[in-house]
């Protein structure tokens, strides 16, 4: 498979691609979410083929969980059996828009042109995901979004590269024209089927087989201007789009917090399970940093009671009982022997002023 981190020949990058390798790549839960429902829409039995590509339907409605990628490409490969069409991808990219993503697609109807706009997106892309790679590259008068995904090229795979183009494409032309299309599609994968005929890619070339996909977009149409996108309101309180942890560790502690937000309990084999590994493969990950599961939960329980008892005027045995302790006093040994101090300390702390330097 190709490395989107080397130069093909007459490519100088203008945005780099992610250098990093995670163990495990993986996807935000909500975007398999999105398609589930695409899919569903056309008749495909979303729950069956979400548990044979080992996904458990629930966790994609406990935000911020992530999905193995292997596990998502499995999924929009079943999706597309069922469906009988190898290019379900193009359906997913005509019926999504930006709102459909997330913090991801809200960062991104903050820029004013379609340079900043494509800039943004291959900038944030690993919010989303990690492992596929997308990045910008010059070719003369046109710019190309370049995506390559980890593994052999296959069905899945595809779906996820289509459904891109198609959302690019269909913002570029917000700022072309509603009749541009790209002169020039390429793509990994050797379909069966000649692509659906529809107005996206009306005046395009679309070829096949090729180290990674990409779209050409003319180069002055960087500087035109998203109007639609520049009007967007913003949430000064709402959280900045993250980027998915590159490492096992940080992905099984960013599945933890999510699947025990609400206080419910998980054994590791759940989350080693969500996560496409063993249990054993989990432990030996943690062992390597000095941790077991036990203790990363309890990092993560007195982590959320940190940010409570600071930010909130919940009492603290609400907290107590909301994090799944029997009660108060277990509660708080916990949390003293995490922080060196009491829940009510903490709180107490947290609300004095800052003093001005210098002040007596």
């Amino acid at each position: 498979m190709y490395d989107a981190g080397q130069q093909l020949p007459n490519q100088v990058y203008i945005v780099a691609p992610i250098s990093g390798k995670p163990v495990i790549p993986a996807t935000n839960a909500a975007v398999v979410r999105h398609y589930a429902n695409i899919f569903r829409s056309r008749g495909a039995p979303i729950e069956q083929l979400l548990e044979n590509a080992g996904i458990r339907p629930d966790y994609l409605d406990i935000p911020d969980t992530v999905v193995p990628l292997k596990n998502a490409f499995r999924f929009a490969e079943l999706a597309c059996h069922s469906l009988q069409t190898e290019h379900l991808g193009l359906n997913m990219g005509l019926a999504s828009s930006l709102a459909d993503f997330g913090a991801y697609g809200r960062a991104l109807q903050t820029a004013t042109t379609l340079g900043g706009y494509l800039k943004k997106g291959v900038a944030l892309f690993n919010t989303l995901t990690t492992g596929e790679q997308l990045w910008l590259s010059e070719h003369g008068p046109k710019i190309r979004l370049n995506i390559a995904s980890p593994g052999d090229v296959g069905l899945g795979m595809y779906q996820s590269h289509l459904s891109t183009i198609a959302v690019t494409v269909a913002v570029c032309r917000k700022a072309i024209g509603p009749a541009w299309s790209p002169d020039e599609i390429r793509l990994v994968y050797r379909s069966r089927e000649n692509i659906p005929q529809v107005d996206l890619f009306a005046e395009s070339r679309i070829l096949t087989g090729f180290p990674h996909s990409y779209v050409s977009i003319p180069r002055a149409a960087m500087a035109l201007r998203l109007p639609q996108y520049a009007r967007v309101a913003h949430n000064q309180g709402e959280r900045a789009a993250q980027p998915l942890p590159l490492n096992l560790i940080g992905l099984a502690e960013k599945q933890i917090e999510a699947l025990t937000a609400d206080g419910r309990r998980f054994h590791i084999e759940s989350v080693a399970d969500s996560l496409a590994i063993s249990k054993r493969t989990l432990q030996r990950a943690m062992a390597n940093e000095g941790l077991t599961y036990s203790q990363l939960l309890s990092e993560i329980r007195i982590r959320r009671a940190s940010s409570w008892l600071d930010h909130s005027d919940k009492p603290i045995i609400e907290i107590a009982l909301e994090l799944g302790y029997t009660d108060a006093s277990n509660f708080a040994r916990t949390f003293r022997r995490h922080t060196g101090m009491s829940p009510r300390t903490f709180r107490n702390t947290a609300l004095q002023p800052a003093r001005e330097p210098g002040a007596d």
